[in-house]
């Protein structure tokens, strides 16, 4: 093992949207990675909840790409939706409660959350992930 995770999400509010491409190519050549680089600017934000912050990314008619930052001690509304979902924890550590189920995820860890599944979370220290979405989360974009 060379000690990196399987993918690598890379970002900085100071890269600009011209270079992310080159670097993701660079990441990948030298790592052997599936890399997601993260441009900021352009990306609109929104503050749905006290302590939770969303920065919409990119997004198609059928993919929809979120980062969402949460303070410690957010707690999410407990909520379903159609979509499905993968999570990427960038970083921190939350937990996590589906289908009664509760566990810690961290820096580094993944999850999915399948449509119309009942879900929520809280932010046991500041975090950030990025969630991916399918279909596009149409009402994020209004």
């Amino acid at each position: 093992a060379d000690g990196l995770p399987a993918a690598l999400v890379l970002d900085d509010p100071a890269w600009h949207r011209g270079v992310i491409g080159i670097l993701a190519s660079r990441v990948v050549d030298r790592t052997g990675k599936p890399a997601l680089v993260l441009a900021h600017e352009d990306g609109q934000e929104s503050a749905p909840e006290n302590g939770l912050k969303r920065r919409v990314l990119a997004y198609n008619d059928k993919l929809f790409l979120a980062e969402h930052e949460m303070v410690k001690g957010w707690v999410g509304t407990v909520h379903s939706h159609p979509h499905e979902q993968i999570v990427y924890v960038v970083h921190g550590h939350l937990k996590i409660t589906c289908q009664g189920r509760t566990v810690d995820v961290r820096t580094g860890d993944t999850f999915v959350v399948r449509g119309g599944v009942e879900h929520g979370a809280s932010a046991l220290e500041d975090s950030r992930v990025i969630d991916v979405f399918t279909p596009c989360r149409e009402e994020y974009i209004r």
